[in-house]
């Protein structure tokens, strides 16, 4: 349309013309701001539905957490110190774990449960991107916790198997030596039997490959108990035996004779024994003995007293004067009158 053409165009289409102008701008600008308001939406949808994944793989985070330490610190509270090579290994789940000293009372390592922020629906979408930056790192952060902690408790594992597996040997091969020496030493042999039962289940235990560290356990404590017993057993048969031995030794004592035990009599003391000729002459040991007859041991002698002299009787009644010595005291030997002495001869 050249000038011409729209000097002489009415009025009235001008108007129209200008009108659908406004209105195309209008619309346009409509397009734009409806379009900023939903990339404005969708932006913000998508920052809040990020945000709340993020919280929701961090609680899921910290409940494995949760779980991991639990089972942790179980396992320390049920191990006994003895069941590790080394005390460092339950030291390294207590302080992976966070539990004071090892007691069981657990707390949330350091950090490790750090307060994270919300998601509003009413915040824009830079607070809830980062409210989930944030979130994610906590995320992280218990992830590490749960893996360091399941790390040492695999290690604790590992050597509490090891550790209790030579345990059970070792108890079986002293229940073995045991058994084999009290045989005949015990004053209940059924207790060697329950020994041998106990030591046949551990050794079953001690084959099986899937057999649990509980299982373990449980046969080197049948062992202890048993081996308990016996020993218990022999004890009392030692001591019942002792008992008889003083009560033998006892009564020997009691019947046996007294020392220095002889003769006393006729002017001198001591043991006394017959001479060839039916006469008693002193002897080296104790006790009277015919000269040829007993091997009763002479005991050691008593001090000699001195000789007294010979009491020499008449040629006539020799026998009625011996007898009147004797009773008047005479201690000496008795000689008849061809010399030989017949009385008191030492």
């Amino acid at each position: 349309m050249d000038a011409t053409t729209a000097e002489t165009m009415p009025e009235a289409s001008r108007k129209h013309r200008r009108l659908w102008i406004i209105i195309a701008a209008v619309a346009v600008v409509a397009l734009i701001i409806a379009g900023a308001f939903a990339y404005r939406h969708v932006t913000h949808s998508r920052a809040l539905a990020d945000c709340e994944n993020a919280r929701s793989q961090y609680q899921a985070a910290v409940k494995r957490l949760d779980k991991t330490r639990s089972a942790a610190s179980q396992q320390v509270k049920a191990t006994p110190a003895g069941d590790v090579s080394d005390a460092k290994i339950i030291q390294a789940v207590t302080n992976a774990t966070g539990d004071e000293a090892g007691k069981g009372k657990a707390k949330p390592a350091k950090d490790s449960k750090p307060a994270i922020p919300s998601c509003p629906a009413d915040a824009n979408a830079g607070t809830l991107n980062g409210n989930a930056a944030t979130t994610r790192q906590a995320t992280g952060k218990a992830g590490k916790d749960d893996k360091a902690i399941a790390t040492a408790a695999a290690a604790m594992n590992a050597d509490v198997r090891k550790t209790v597996k030579a345990h059970l040997d070792k108890a079986i091969g002293d229940g073995d030596q045991l058994l084999g020496s009290t045989d005949g030493q015990v004053a209940d042999n059924a207790t060697r039997d329950a020994l041998k039962t106990a030591l046949n289940q551990a050794k079953a235990v001690q084959a099986n490959a899937k057999a649990s560290v509980d299982d373990q356990r449980k046969a080197i404590q049948a062992i202890n108990d048993q081996t308990k017993a016996v020993n218990d057993s022999k004890t009392a048969k030692d001591q019942a035996d002792q008992a008889t031995a003083d009560a033998a030794n006892a009564a020997q004592a009691q019947s046996a004779p007294s020392p220095g035990q002889g003769y006393s009599g006729g002017g001198y003391t001591g043991p006394q024994h017959w001479n060839g000729g039916g006469a008693y002459r002193p002897s080296n040991g104790g006790g009277y003995r015919p000269s040829g007859g007993s091997s009763r041991p002479n005991r050691a002698p008593a001090p000699a007293a001195p000789a007294p002299a010979p009491v020499t009787p008449p040629a006539s009644g020799g026998g009625d004067s011996f007898w009147n010595d004797l009773n008047n005291g005479a201690t000496g030997p008795a000689i008849d009158s061809n010399g030989n002495c017949f009385a008191r001869c030492f």
